[in-house]
């Protein structure tokens, strides 16, 4: 074994004799000791360093191979290895079995469950994703909380939460959110999927109450609109049910034809109990029917068009209308009106209903609340005003076909 002062020039002088000869040359550097390099006979060459460790046992470790690593690498990395084995006891070897090993387990280690996983699993493991509301839920939490979906769960803080749904523009769509989301949170903490204090999570600011309504001139630009696209628009049909009905978003959006009976002499749709919002925990869930106007049992057969099953709004692939503020604001650039939303429109049916002569006590029947009485008359007297209803929604609709 030959020790010279390695160069470039007499490494590669090396490969070629090597090759030449079928032999394995191995050479020494006299400027960094311990420093070697070892050249077989297919040309490759390898660095190493010998060194003696802190129970004085000659070792050999390996710095990398010519050309990769050059001759100042070389003698630069043997002074590191050198030091950290006399002096700090430390074991490169050890060391890569160790990274290896790491690196190992952690490709095959389960993926860490995020937040939406966890959001998933709880619906999963409770039912939850068999009910309707389970798509206006997901989309809540996916949307406000997108920043932290895909991050592992257990790392997330209460902070962090907080943070982000106090940020959200839309205070009503953060409170729905931190709504959905702290009992699947609470939910994960006693299995361990997430701390216990990112639970801790509080209610958001409320949204002021809004108090917009549609006047009687902007119904006389909306109503014709949507009455001209009902038919080749979902989101323009549902628009118009809920201006007729009085109902919530997710009560038209979700509704099927088996709910309608609109050949009998009433034509009514008949709300399932589970998909209505003023259902309160503990009491029994009960229908909403609502007797459908004319103007109501006509549109609704003009879209039918032969179908008896399915959802009502269903759209040609069979999903179901989204995008609504997208919508919204286009109805408003295109009849000229503006600041109002899909929701003003139940407000505006229960207003003008007030300005037509109906008593309160009516709309809020009409409105499907769960209080319509006082807390005394509501002990005694238990009715929903069901044919004072009928003729409120008759005035309501007649109302439309004059604005």
């Amino acid at each position: 074994m030959a020790s010279i002062r390695l160069t470039d020039t007499a490494i590669r002088k090396a490969i070629q004799e090597a090759c030449d000869a079928g032999t394995r040359i191995e050479l020494t550097d006299i400027t960094t000791p311990g420093l070697r390099i070892r050249v077989n006979r297919d040309g490759g060459a390898a660095w190493s360093v010998m060194t003696r460790d802190q129970t004085g046992r000659n070792r050999r470790f390996s710095l990398g191979e010519f050309p990769t690593v050059g001759i100042s690498q070389a003698r630069e990395q043997a002074g590191i290895t050198k030091h950290k084995v006399r002096h700090d006891g430390v074991d490169p070897v050890a060391e890569k079995r160790a990274a290896r090993q790491q690196a190992e387990a952690e490709k095959n280690a389960e993926p860490e469950m995020t937040l939406i996983d966890l959001v998933r699993l709880w619906g999963q493991q409770t039912g939850s994703d068999k009910r309707r509301a389970w798509i206006d839920r997901h989309r809540r939490i996916s949307d406000v909380f997108k920043t932290l979906a895909d991050r592992p769960a257990k790392g997330l803080t209460s902070e962090q939460i907080q943070i982000v749904a106090d940020g959200w523009p839309s205070p009503s769509s953060a409170a729905a959110a931190v709504r959905y989301l702290r009992p699947i949170l609470k939910w994960g903490a006693k299995r361990k999927y997430v701390s216990a204090e990112a639970a801790l999570i509080e209610p958001t600011r409320k949204p002021e109450k809004r108090g917009r309504y549609l006047s009687k001139p902007e119904l006389a630009a909306v109503v014709p609109y949507l009455r001209q696209n009902a038919e080749r628009s979902t989101r323009a049909a549902v628009m118009l049910l809920l201006l007729y009905t009085a109902t919530r978003l997710n009560e038209a959006v979700q509704a099927v034809w088996a709910e309608f009976d609109l050949e009998a002499d009433q034509p009514t749709w008949t709300i399932p109990g589970e998909r209505i919002k003023n259902t309160r925990p503990g009491k029994q869930k009960s229908d909403h029917v609502i007797p459908l106007p004319r103007q109501t049992a006509e549109f609704l057969r003009s879209i039918r068009k032969g179908r008896t099953t399915g959802f009502v709004f269903a759209g040609p692939k069979g999903g179901l209308p989204s995008k609504w503020d997208w919508f919204s604001k286009k109805v408003m650039a295109e009849t000229g009106t503006s600041g109002w939303t899909r929701h003003d429109l139940r407000r505006t049916a229960a207003t003008w209903m007030g300005e037509l002569g109906i008593p309160p006590h009516v709309t809020e029947a009409v409105l499907n609340h769960a209080d319509i009485h006082s807390n005394l008359s509501g002990v005694y007297n238990k009715s929903r005003y069901s044919t004072q209803a009928k003729l409120a929604l008759e005035v309501w609709s007649d109302f439309l076909d004059g604005v």
